[in-house]
């Protein structure tokens, strides 16, 4: 289990300097939609019940093995239950589970980071996370997927508005990059 999540100060402090950045060029339609479907694959939405009521999330899964899946979502949807809340999670791949149980592992306010852990037998592709090596460019293509109130995911196509120096992970944002 993770028992915290790393300082933004030592992971900024890890990156090199980036050199000069260029966008990647876009990816074939074949290939945005494989990539597009695989992020779906590795959609969760989160319902975390609260004295207010219910706060709602996406989240992404991030490792997948041994039967228990980590999931990567914002922090604040566990403000009003103090982390405390009951969590209930949905999939959304191939012969997707709905209604699991979720039990934070980790969720952090000033960083807007939380990690999940479901319990599960299905099979997921986790998402590829960035690391510190990891360049964005201004304007380069990126796919956002959510659950915006609590509905189905849905994906957006967005360009980035500034280089990966001035970037702050809150959740997680796929570039679609050629490799």
């Amino acid at each position: 289990p993770v028992a915290a999540i790393a300082p933004a100060a030592s992971v900024a402090e890890a990156r090199p300097a980036p050199a000069a950045i260029q966008a990647a060029p876009p990816l074939p339609a074949d290939r945005r939609a494989e990539l597009e479907q695989r992020l779906l694959a590795a959609t969760a939405r989160l319902r975390v019940d609260d004295a207010q009521g219910v706060s709602w999330g996406t989240g992404t899964v991030i490792d997948c093995r041994q039967g228990e899946a980590l999931i990567l979502t914002c922090g604040h949807i566990f403000r009003d239950s103090d982390g405390k809340g009951r969590i209930e999670v949905d999939l959304f791949g191939p012969n997707a589970q709905h209604g699991l149980a979720g039990q934070v592992i980790a969720w952090d306010l000033k960083r807007d980071l939380a990690l999940v852990s479901i319990f599960t037998d299905a099979k997921i592709e986790p998402a590829k996370v960035g690391g510190a090596q990891r360049t964005t460019a201004a304007g380069e293509p990126v796919v956002t997927v959510g659950c915006n109130g609590g509905k189905d995911p849905t994906i957006d196509r967005k360009s980035t508005r500034l280089n990966s120096s001035h970037l702050v992970i809150s959740y997680a944002v796929f570039c679609l990059k050629k490799k």
